[in-house]
């Protein structure tokens, strides 16, 4: 019975991070971006926006990475919200149909950031769907400078 067991979790386990033929997608998404405190209402800067976003990409595999953001904070301005445009390339599970596939892993992933945690759960919100993900938790944001952490698996 121990060996049986051994051998469910040793294929259980394979079976995670073994090979996935996935196909590279490119992604087009458009948001804004608003943050809300219980002081009022968080703006941020659109270099910190598109940094972020970049950043932020980045760790979750992500490639040619295009960031534009307008608003935002600007120098004699009224505040505003920033508007965010981003295309990117990501790995996502092949149908039988994709051709030009590679084989992926299923990879996990921890984000772990002290600071904009608002800005960055909503960057991982409106582009999670250009990505294969599973596993997804974020930690809550009790205001816009709350500690940012993520865990999720996707493919690389």
């Amino acid at each position: 019975m121990k060996m049986f067991v051994l051998a469910m979790i040793a294929t259980i386990g394979f079976q995670v991070k073994a090979d996935v033929p996935a196909h590279r997608v490119s992604a087009h998404k458009e948001f804004i971006i608003r943050s809300s405190t219980i002081d009022g209402w968080t703006y941020y800067n659109c270099d910190s926006v598109e940094d972020t976003v970049s950043d932020l990409l980045s760790q979750l595999g992500a490639t040619n990475i295009s960031v534009r953001c307008t608003g935002g904070i600007q120098d004699d301005q009224p505040l505003m919200d920033a508007f965010v445009d981003v295309k990117f390339d990501a790995l996502k599970v092949a149908g039988a149909s994709d051709t030009d596939t590679v084989m992926a892993n299923w990879t996990p992933v921890k984000i772990n950031s002290w600071d904009n945690c608002d800005l960055k759960s909503q960057i991982l919100k409106e582009t999670q769907s250009g990505f294969s993900m599973m596993d997804v938790k974020v930690s809550s944001c009790w205001d816009s400078s709350s500690p940012f952490r993520a865990s999720l698996t996707t493919l690389f």
